[in-house]
């Protein structure tokens, strides 16, 4: 059995040494060198059409479209889109048709690229959980278009999908020969579900006040706990609270009953296991340093741990306060 230090998955996200990375890796400067000269992604050849990723998108390419999140309310434009990239990770060298959507090209650069390095486990770990992300997003959709709920269990199902967690994994995984037989293990799984179960606690608290201005409150786990166990927003936050510390209990509890493969194996598996851990944790800051959900004031919202109600698009403004998900 593999040991784990009690406090072993107690840390924090660095922000700083996080925007030193995104610096570093599109700095063009004398210090840099040809390294970084506007270099990113040429080692693998020229970009589609020589594009240089340092000027932007080009606006063909784009085709007049936002490709905004209001387009996966769509179920035929997301599946033709999920149509593309299926096949263009599937056919990474098959150059993509003229006119096309620019995610083939996107996907199949990407792909093409992360396969020289990638270990050949999780290749086919990352296009099956893929796969499946991107087909879930298809129903998401169809969910969106017909204005259709779901009762909470269904929508977790829907949801431990539909949130794009375990194919990030790739990320963990690509540089270690991470065997099936620990990958499919039931541990190994209950792990990975329950890291995946606190991001969509965590990201559906946080989204939920953008998402309800929006009106996308069918796709949200806040929303469908005041619907389903009839209780207000506070005491759904609440509730999401609690279910997110039985969830992290479970985790670690869960850590005690890794098996051992032999030590060759163990060190792998730690490595993994190291960094799914940690996935939760850098989502959560994340949310609070990024723009997406708390626009500038995601760090003042993070310490005071109360949001200012937004008012929905059709509706007026409401200055209601709902907490915001603990450190």
């Amino acid at each position: 059995m593999i040991s784990y230090p009690t406090n072993s998955f107690v840390a924090d996200v660095d922000l700083e040494c996080l925007t030193t990375l995104e610096a570093r890796m599109f700095e063009d400067s004398e210090e840099a060198g040809p390294a970084g000269n506007q270099q990113w992604g040429l080692d693998a050849g020229q970009h589609h059409k020589r594009w240089n990723v340092y000027l932007g998108i080009p606006d063909e390419w784009v085709s007049a479209r936002d490709y905004s999140e209001s387009e996966l309310e769509n179920e035929a434009v997301t599946k033709e889109r999920v149509d593309i990239l299926l096949d263009a990770l599937h056919n990474p060298h098959k150059m993509r048709p003229e006119g096309e959507c620019i995610l083939g090209e996107i996907a199949r650069q990407f792909w093409a690229r992360a396969i020289q390095s990638a270990s050949l486990p999780s290749q086919r770990h990352f296009l099956e959980t893929f796969d499946e992300y991107l087909n879930s997003v298809v129903v998401e959709a169809l969910d969106r278009e017909q204005g259709r709920g779901r009762g909470l269990d269904d929508y977790l199902k829907l949801r431990r999908k539909t949130i794009g967690v375990k194919p990030s994994f790739l990320i963990l995984e690509m540089g270690i020969d991470l065997p099936d037989e620990v990958f499919y293990h039931p541990v190994i799984i209950n792990l990975a579900d329950c890291i995946t179960e606190l991001i969509i606690i965590d990201n559906d608290m946080m989204s939920y006040n953008k998402e309800q201005a929006a009106g996308n409150e069918f796709h949200n786990l806040i929303s469908i706990v005041v619907l389903e166990l009839d209780l207000d927003r506070g005491s759904a936050m609440a509730w999401a609270a609690h279910y997110h510390a039985e969830v992290q209990k479970r985790f670690i509890d869960g850590l005690a009953k890794v098996p051992s493969w032999g030590p060759s194996v163990d060190v792998l598996v730690k490595e993994y296991l190291n960094g799914v851990a940690n996935w939760a944790r850098a989502h959560h800051s994340w949310s609070y340093e990024s723009q997406r959900y708390f626009a500038t004031k995601g760090l003042e919202i993070q310490q005071t741990g109360l949001i200012s109600l937004l008012p929905k698009a059709s509706a007026g403004c409401s200055h209601l306060l709902c907490a915001a998900p603990s450190t």
